[in-house]
This record gives C-alpha cells, sequence and structure tokens, in this order.
C-alpha cells in the first residue's frame, strides 16, 4: 500500500506539478530569434519578445495582436503553450544602439527581401549611415504610404531611416 502512495505521488510530481524548465523556455524562445534572424522570415508583426522566468511564459508582444495574428504566428514561427501574446506596438523612440555589425545584418536582410521582391519599384537604394546607427533605406517615391508598405512587405525596424532619391540609371 504504501509503495503505491508513493508511486503515485512520485507520478504526480513529475507530471502534474512539473514547471516548465528554464531550458523550456530558452529552446521556444531561441526558435523565435531563430526564425527572425534568418532571411527566411516572413512575419512581420512581432513588436517583442522574451522570458518571462517569474510566470514560466515566453511573452511575444504582437504589434496587432488579433486571435487571426496570434494563430498566424503559430502557423509560421513557432506554436507552443508556453507562448503569452500581449499587445505590442511599433517601434518609437529606441534607445537601444545597434552595432556596426548588427547593421550590416538588417541591411542585407533588407537587400535580400528586396531582391526576391522583383515587383517592388521603389526601392532606389540602402547605406549604413555609423553616426546616427541606422540603416538609410532610398525610395523613389518616399511618401507615408509607400514606408508603411515596405514596412509592413520589406521589414519593420526601428533602424531604418527613409529619404527620397533616384530613380537612378545605369549607364551602358
Amino acid at each position: 500500500m504504501q509503495k503505491t502512495i508513493f508511486l503515485f505521488l512520485s507520478f504526480l510530481l513529475l507530471t502534474g506539478c512539473k514547471n516548465t524548465s528554464i531550458g523550456e523556455l530558452n529552446e521556444i524562445n531561441n526558435k523565435i530569434i531563430a526564425y527572425f534572424s534568418s532571411e527566411q522570415a516572413e512575419y512581420d508583426n512581432l513588436s517583442f519578445n522574451y522570458i518571462d522566468e517569474k510566470e514560466h511564459k515566453i511573452i511575444v508582444g504582437l504589434k496587432k495582436n488579433t486571435k487571426e495574428e496570434q494563430e498566424k504566428f503559430k502557423k509560421v514561427v513557432v506554436d507552443s503553450y508556453l507562448i503569452q501574446f500581449v499587445e505590442g506596438k511599433d517601434y518609437n523612440n529606441v534607445q537601444e544602439i545597434l552595432s556596426v555589425e548588427d547593421l550590416k545584418k538588417l541591411q542585407e536582410k533588407i537587400t535580400n527581401r528586396v531582391s526576391q521582391n522583383k515587383e517592388y519599384t521603389n526601392f532606389a537604394a540602402i547605406e549604413i549611415n555609423e553616426e546616427t546607427r541606422k540603416v538609410v533605406v532610398t525610395l523613389i517615391n518616399n511618401t507615408e504610404e509607400e514606408q508603411k508598405w515596405f514596412s509592413e512587405n520589406i521589414v519593420n525596424s526601428p533602424y531604418i531611416t527613409f529619404i527620397k532619391g533616384g530613380p537612378y540609371k545605369t549607364s551602358k
């Protein structure tokens, strides 16, 4: 009888009463980071993500935190019961300064996305401004609507500055 009770209590401790380990949280969070670090990232609604060790959850901030966007995130990025979705926002007044290496990665990501989108004709040039620590994207038609389209379809980042330029012609 005591063995049966001991086995039952051991089973409860190992299954029902188990807290999520930091390793499990890191694994899911690292999947999110890896996805958004890859050039194949096609989801532009993420505002932030982090591990809440106290609640044993991965907090994912979505700019548009709707059921549809949550399901899209789960389908495209990662699906886990450890994720808690919260309202995020577009990037404004970012305090963090990126390294030049990180800016180069962002520049490369933008270049790859633009080259994959063959129908996009408003892109003129891209460069890094080391003084302001921003990637400068030159748009032929630099309107608010075009900037919004770029952010929604190419890359959304607080480290992008848009300027007007072009169209440029190549010499023969």
